[in-house]
């Protein structure tokens, strides 16, 4: 689904986000899914932006004066590009009218028709922290993978998050440990539908109920079976590698540049998650003509969850997005742009 959120808001959209706020019952998140789930076309973010603006006072888009000049606040019209209208209407068209955010339908760069036979064009799904993940990453997902035509899936790690068994403060007005995995069981059937065959790269979330039953005394194998129900098409390890190119969590190498650290100290091409607040590739030449890449592919955990509460003062926020690998030799990080540009 293509949103857009840079279209001007409605009265009947002004309305129906007024009318869920007003039940008492839901979080701007929930309101914001609701309209998504009833057919909206605006971005999750977006929604949440504008429920703000009404909550510190935003009028409903619509004004006698405004509408007997002939202009309709729900079509796409800039207050710069209004003429003939005094200033009094002019200013209540400004208090009216939400800005348009930058959201462009699909983005940069373009997937090539043609795929080469036998190559392989791996499709990377960046840390999903279930049942912490934003709505709409997994559709995001699937439409990016579709388009650059991917034949490998691999999954970056921290599938999961474990919130309530965190080693940090967990929320104690979150889900108990049981709660959260039956929310996470919930989530992750769609995904195992979507995506059947995973090269799954285990995180340091993932990790986190190893870690505790070893802390508990029992040993490894206290933990049998497979505990997130995985299909059988899905390969669990630490590191994948695929045309010579290592796919790794990345929690050893953190910060902004921690993928470059990674390609150079594996001595080959490396694609990583973990740090949510970037994303990009950087590429290298070797002196004997060897080309390599490091790859953060972003995130799809959802910045309004409690469990991203302890990053509430952290200069940077979440950078959505995932990845797509060509033969090796090229990677691209695509966001999944939700805000703004400067």
């Amino acid at each position: 689904m293509t949103t857009h959120s840079g279209l001007h808001w409605t009265a009947p959209e002004h309305d129906a986000i007024v009318e869920l706020r007003d039940r008492g019952d839901l979080s701007p998140h929930q309101i914001a899914a609701t309209l998504r789930a009833a057919g909206s076309r605006r971005s999750m973010d977006a929604i949440k932006k504008y429920i703000a603006r009404i909550n510190g006072g935003l009028p409903r888009p619509f004004d006698p004066a405004i509408a007997a000049a002939g202009i309709d606040l729900g079509s796409s019209v800039l207050p710069s590009r209004i003429e003939n209208v005094d200033n009094a209407v002019n200013r209540r068209i400004k208090d009216n009218i939400i800005q348009p955010i930058y959201q462009p339908d699909r983005p940069a760069p373009v997937a090539p028709v043609v795929v080469p036979d036998g190559e392989a064009r791996v499709g990377v799904i960046g840390d999903t922290h279930i049942p912490f993940c934003l709505p709409d990453y997994r559709e995001f997902c699937m439409e990016t993978f579709a388009q650059w035509r991917c034949n490998i899936i691999v999954h970056i790690g921290d599938l999961v998050d474990h919130h309530a068994i965190s080693f940090f403060k967990s929320d104690p007005d979150g889900m108990s440990a049981g709660r959260e995995f039956a929310a996470a069981m919930h989530d992750l059937l769609p995904w195992y539908n979507a995506f059947p065959n995973v090269k799954w790269v285990t995180g340091n979330h993932d990790r986190r109920l190893t870690k505790r039953i070893l802390d508990a005394g029992l040993p490894a194998a206290a933990l049998t079976g497979n505990f997130y129900q995985t299909p059988p098409g899905w390969e669990k390890a630490m590191t994948h590698t695929v045309d010579g190119v290592d796919y790794v969590h990345g929690n050893t190498a953190p910060g902004m540049y921690g993928h470059v650290k990674l390609m150079k100290d594996r001595g080959c091409s490396v694609v990583a998650g973990h740090v949510h607040t970037h994303t990009g590739t950087v590429y290298t030449s070797l002196p004997n003509g060897v080309t390599r890449f490091g790859m953060r592919v972003g995130t799809g955990q959802d910045q309004s969850t409690y469990a991203m509460d302890y990053g509430e003062d952290y200069s940077g926020k979440l950078t959505p997005g995932c990845g797509v690998v060509l033969g090796g030799m090229e990677a691209h990080a695509i966001p999944m742009l939700q805000g703004g540009k400067s």
